[in-house]
């Protein structure tokens, strides 16, 4: 998905579920998927997505992850991921599950294969030092060797 269709999608749910205080902002976490900011003094709320994690899933991956945000605004601080927590994400359609096991992990560096075919052998969050040149794929007949490219820029 593109970030600003996120953005549009993130800020019409938190419409409907009565969220309209809570403010949107993108984050460069690479493990995390979303969370939620709270503001103890000024009473301020924001619900925060990983730009990494939006560029490397599907729409319903995206969305289930901003409904398990939601979630926690209208379960409210200190609620981690409790019965009350469970309850708002049943109200909201989210999955009521701590950890996401279906989303992808936004990796900013990948071992491609050489020959052109396009396929992903691995990927690593900082640039590797190991050369992979050469590695070969065993279910590529035409592979020449890895090479390290950057996923997102």
């Amino acid at each position: 998905m593109e970030l600003k269709e996120v953005k549009q999608l993130a800020k019409q749910l938190m419409t409907k579920w009565g969220c309209d205080d809570c403010k949107f902002a993108w984050n460069n976490r690479r493990r995390a998927l979303g969370l939620v900011k709270w503001n103890r003094i000024t009473g301020t709320k924001e619900l925060q997505l990983s730009r990494y994690f939006a560029l490397a899933n599907d729409f319903n991956e995206v969305k289930d992850v901003i409904l398990h945000e939601i979630a926690h605004i209208l379960a409210g601080p200190d609620q981690g991921h409790n019965a009350v927590w469970k309850a708002a994400c049943r109200k909201v359609g989210a999955r009521p599950e701590r950890l996401n096991r279906t989303a992808k992990t936004a990796y900013k560096y990948q071992l491609k294969c050489d020959c052109g075919c396009g396929t992903v052998a691995g990927g690593f969050f900082s640039k590797p030092r190991k050369d992979y040149t050469n590695y070969r794929l065993t279910t590529c007949s035409t592979s020449t060797g890895l090479r390290v490219v950057e996923a997102y820029k």
